[in-house]
């Protein structure tokens, strides 16, 4: 890479960086929690306001829309497709199903499938 190119690479940085710093900082002598004002967007930056993200109540930050992006890793009408309480329930059986203890007894069934999917041509 030449120094021309690598000298645009730092300006084109740097013009993205300060587009994004205006998108994300408001004006007013208010900056927590910054908001983009081209998207309803809020970030929660730093351990005062993180407590809120985690322990808010569905009707006060909800996860329904984000959960949307979701719905190809399980498929739909599974954890990321239904409502609040259900999607609750079915966390609370990955939780469990995710404990240390249980992982382990997972290990002989993981070590199999793995083996049969890299068997290459055997």
């Amino acid at each position: 890479m030449e120094a021309d190119d690598k000298f645009l690479n730092m300006g084109i940085l740097l013009v993205v960086a300060k587009l994004i710093s205006f998108l994300i900082m408001p004006r007013s002598k208010k900056r927590v929690p910054p908001v983009v004002k081209t998207w309803p967007i809020t970030f929660l930056i730093g351990p005062e306001v993180s407590a809120h993200f985690f322990k808010a109540s569905e009707s006060d930050l909800s996860q329904q829309e984000v959960y949307q992006f979701h719905v190809p890793t399980f498929g739909p009408g599974v954890v990321f497709d239904v409502d609040y309480s259900v999607r609750q329930e079915q966390f609370r059986f990955f939780t469990e199903s995710l404990r240390v203890n249980k992982l382990k007894g997972y290990v002989d069934q993981i070590v199999t499938e793995a083996e049969s999917k890299l068997k290459f041509g055997e």
